[in-house]
């Protein structure tokens, strides 16, 4: 059982996906049923999430966890879009090596009802840290209200907020959900905005962080609220 933390609207917990396929799909029912009980039900679902790209990547967070990877990352690859499809967003955002993109474009188009709609080329990290990333975007259907205004090499940081306000901005209210939470910058920007929001990640510590940075921003203390 993993723990469940609350501040303000903002909720986040832990999972490991090696695991537990349904963790993440199990984490939003808990949490979408915890919060009837104190008032209105929580808006559509509207993913933004940044996996790991590459199997380097997956084995710095398994070491986090003390843990060698269980999957080679072709098989995490398939679990990662299992798990964006497990929640029924109408938007789903997906961060994604510029290496990885094609195939992992044509995973998402092949699981389920979700289609590309436009694609990003943008950056992760800063200064020496700085790498190439792409953004997908995807929907049900290739129309949409439009897309967000993302510009070219945009330093990742900032694009959950660009996204979250271009959601608004169609007159919809979401219910932001990032299974790959890490630190917790989609929460943050959640967190300004004033709307709901769920973080899952693999590592304890950095959940409790991505809630500091949340109890920062709303000046409201953390809560355990329960365990999913």
């Amino acid at each position: 059982m993993n723990k469940v933390y609350k501040c303000g609207e903002v909720y986040a917990t832990t999972c490991d996906y090696e695991k537990d396929a349904d963790g993440f799909a199990r984490a939003y029912e808990w949490v979408t049923t915890w919060a009837k009980q104190f008032g209105p039900a929580l808006p559509h679902p509207f993913i933004y999430a940044d996996p790991p790209w590459n199997a380097g990547v997956l084995s710095m967070f398994r070491k986090m966890v003390g843990e060698p990877p269980r999957m080679k990352f072709d098989a995490f690859l398939s679990r990662i879009v299992d798990v964006l499809y497990s929640v029924p967003a109408d938007v789903v955002f997906c961060e994604m090596g510029r290496q990885a993109k094609v195939d992992f474009t044509s995973r998402m188009e092949a699981a389920g009802s979700l289609r590309l709609v436009k694609g990003y080329e943008v950056s992760y990290g800063r200064g020496k840290a700085n790498k190439p990333s792409w953004l997908g975007m995807f929907s049900p259907s290739r129309e949409s209200d439009g897309t967000p205004e993302i510009a070219q090499g945009l330093i990742d940081e900032a694009i959950p907020l660009i996204c979250i306000d271009w959601y608004m901005s169609t007159l919809r209210l979401p219910f932001v959900i990032d299974p790959f939470c890490g630190l917790g910058v989609t929460l943050d920007a959640a967190a300004k905005r004033g709307v709901p929001a769920l973080g899952v990640d693999l590592v304890p510590a950095r959940v409790e962080k991505a809630m500091h940075h949340v109890s920062k921003i709303l000046r409201r203390p953390i809560e355990a609220i329960g365990e999913v």
